[in-house]
């Protein structure tokens, strides 16, 4: 979701290789370890930038609940 609670997106059970997502999420996912549970609050420069990406404004800050349960 966004700062203001907008929901842009939602999952579960989702499975994606590391490499091929934003870098917010490339560098924070491996902090997690298995069964790890938390937020992950992504600072625009390492999510999508200036540039808006489906309903994400430009320089958002992107804030994720993450649950990683394998890996």
């Amino acid at each position: 979701f966004l700062l203001d609670g907008t929901v842009f997106d939602s999952g579960s059970n989702i499975t994606f290789p590391l490499n091929q997502v934003i870098s917010g999420w490339q560098e924070g996912i491996p902090l997690f370890g298995k069964g790890g549970r938390g937020l992950l609050i992504i600072p625009s420069h390492l999510a999508y930038g200036d540039r808006p990406v489906s309903g994400i404004p430009p320089n958002s800050v992107l804030v994720f609940e993450i649950e990683l349960v394998d890996f």
